[in-house]
């Protein structure tokens, strides 16, 4: 039996560790409510439960990927924060 279960996101509300658990929120801009400044409001859209050990080679991963998306300049990271953002006008390399 396959089960396929698509989440969207746009992006990580909270990450909680206790109990050698990691709780991992996400959430989405709401199409139809905004903030007190007009912005679109967080909606919470799932949360996503793993022993550390899985946590730790999920960040693995992920670091390995975002590694290869900056070395394609696909992704830039902000020298004086430290924070990775998309490239807007980034022309993709080819992955080797």
């Amino acid at each position: 039996m396959t089960h396929n279960h698509n989440l969207f996101a746009d992006g990580v509300q909270d990450i909680v560790v206790q109990n050698g658990v990691a709780r991992i929120d996400f959430f989405a801009y709401s199409a139809t409510e905004k903030t007190a400044d007009g912005k679109p409001a967080i909606d919470f859209q799932q949360r996503v439960v793993m022993p550390l050990p899985a946590f730790a080679q999920t960040f693995s991963a992920m670091e390995r990927v975002m590694k290869e998306l900056i070395d394609r300049s696909v992704i830039t990271r902000n020298e004086q924060t430290g924070e990775a953002e998309a490239a807007a006008d980034a022309k993709p390399k080819a992955k080797k």
